[in-house]
C-alpha cells in the first residue's frame, strides 16, 4: 500500500501517523508536547513510533510517498528552518536536518496551519473551494492561505502569523512576540486557561469552561465570548484583503465556536463590510483533532504536485 507518514508538533501534543494516499489514517500515536526538548531526542521518539506503526500495519519504512512534519512555529519551507515557536519553545534551529537525520528520508516541512489548510483541501470542508483561509484556533492561533488550491508562502515564512494580529488595546496583554494585544495573547486556548485560573483561583482548561458554559456559568460563557469576538475582529480586515470563498477553523477552541456564534456573527458582521462577506463559507475543519497531521502527511503530495505545475508552466513559457 502506498503511504505517507504525518508529524504534527503542536503546543500540547506531538501527533504522528500513518497515512494512505486516499486520505485515510491508518494508524496514529499522540505523546504530551515537550516544550524546549532538543530535536535529535523529539525525533528519535518519532522514529520509533512510525517504524512501530509500520510493523503492526504491514508496512515498509520509510513511507513510500514521503514524510511530512508541521509546527506551530513559524517556518521557512523552503530551507527547512525553523525560526521561532513561542509554544514549543524554539528558535533559530533546523526543522528539516534534524528529522531526516533522525527519520532517514527526505522531509517536507511547514507549519501547523498550511498543513491544516491541506487537510481540507484535499478531504474536507474546502475540497470545492478556490480560495481558502484556515484558522487554527487551540493552544495557539495561526492562519493557512490557499489561493487556487496551491499554498500561500511569504518570503520570510511568516505570512500564517494570524495570531500577531492586534486585538485588544485598553488591557492588553504581554505577547512573547514582545507585542501587547496580539489575539495570541488574547484568544487562544493557553491565554483563557490562564485568565479563567487567575478567576478562579484553580486550574481550568477550555475543555472546562465550554462544559460550564453550556450548563449556565456566566463567567465562562463571558471568557469564550470575548475570544469570539476578538476573532472576528481580527478576521474583519483579513475577509476584506483576501476576500476568499472558504473560511474553516481547526484546532481545539474551535469546538467551542457553535457556543458563541452569535457574538461571533454579530461582531464579524459589525466590522466587515458586506462585500466581503458576501458568497463566503464558514465551516468548522472535517478534522477537527487531526488536521495537522493528516495536513502533514500531505505536504510531499502537494509540493511535488506544485513542481509539476511550475515544470509545465515553464515549459509551456518556452513553447510559445
Amino acid at each position: 500500500m502506498m503511504y505517507s507518514a504525518g508529524i504534527d508538533l503542536g503546543g500540547s501534543w506531538t501527533k504522528v501517523g500513518l497515512v494512505s494516499d486516499d486520505g485515510r489514517i491508518l494508524a496514529e500515536r499522540r505523546q504530551p508536547a515537550v516544550a524546549g526538548e532538543a530535536l535529535p531526542q523529539l525525533f528519535g521518539r518519532v522514529r520509533r513510533d512510525l517504524e512501530g506503526m509500520a510493523v503492526a500495519e504491514n508496512l515498509p519504512y520509510p513511507p513510500p510517498s514521503g514524510v511530512g512534519v508541521c509546527a506551530a512555529a513559524i517556518v521557512d519551507h523552503r530551507t527547512g528552518w525553523l525560526k521561532l515557536s513561542g509554544n514549543l519553545n524554539l528558535e533559530n534551529c533546523d526543522l528539516r536536518g534534524a528529522a531526516e537525520a533522525a527519520l532517514e528520508c527526505s522531509v517536507v516541512v511547514d507549519c501547523d496551519s498550511n498543513a491544516g489548510a491541506l487537510a481540507d483541501l484535499y478531504w474536507g470542508q474546502a475540497r470545492d473551494a478556490t480560495n481558502l483561509l484556515y484558522i487554527t484556533w487551540g493552544t495557539g492561533i495561526g492562519a493557512g492561505l490557499a489561493l487556487k488550491r496551491r499554498l500561500y508562502h511569504s518570503v520570510g515564512g511568516s505570512m500564517g502569523e494570524f495570531g500577531h494580529t492586534p486585538v485588544e488595546w485598553e488591557h492588553p496583554r504581554l505577547c512573547y512576540c514582545g507585542c501587547r494585544g496580539c489575539l495570541e495573547a488574547e484568544a487562544t486556548g493557553r491565554a483563557m486557561e490562564q485568565q479563567m485560573s487567575e478567576q478562579h483561583g484553580r486550574r481550568t482548561t477550555v475543555r472546562d469552561m465550554a462544559r460550564e458554559a453550556a450548563a449556565g456559568d456566566s463567567a465562562s460563557r463571558a471568557m469564550l465570548e470575548r475570544s469570539a469576538r476578538l476573532m472576528a475582529r481580527a478576521l474583519a480586515g483579513a475577509l476584506a484583503l483576501l476576500n476568499p470563498d472558504c473560511l474553516v477553523f481547526g484546532g481545539g477552541v474551535s469546538h467551542c465556536l457553535p457556543l458563541v456564534r452569535t457574538a461571533f456573527d454579530e461582531e464579524l458582521e459589525m466590522h466587515t463590510p458586506y462585500f466581503a462577506r458576501h458568497g463566503l463559507a464558514i465551516a468548522l475543519s472535517d478534522f477537527a483533532a487531526s488536521a495537522g497531521l493528516l495536513g502533514a502527511a500531505m505536504l510531499p503530495r502537494h509540493q511535488s504536485e506544485e513542481g509539476s505545475e511550475h515544470a509545465a508552466t515553464l515549459s509551456r513559457t518556452r513553447h510559445s
